[in-house]
């Protein structure tokens, strides 16, 4: 994900498992355009999903400023 996705992460990526799904999620800057993310999402999903023989889901929120993510360490 940080090769793909390089510099564009702001916080850590959360990994989830759902039944069978795996889903990856995290925040990225708002500042890059919607093609180059809609197209990096479905790289990722198709590349991992084939890598690991399970669907995922990645699931990217945008934040304007990356000082205003607060995180709650559980």
């Amino acid at each position: 994900m940080s090769g793909t996705w390089h510099g564009l992460f702001v916080s850590e990526l959360i990994i989830k498992r759902r039944q069978n799904l795996i889903v990856i999620a995290g925040l990225i800057n708002q500042f890059h355009p919607p093609a180059k993310v809609y197209f990096l999402k479905g790289y990722t999903e198709e590349l991992l999903s084939h890598l690991l023989r399970r669907p995922i889901r990645i699931e990217v929120q945008t934040v304007s400023n990356p000082k205003d993510v607060l995180f709650k360490w559980i």
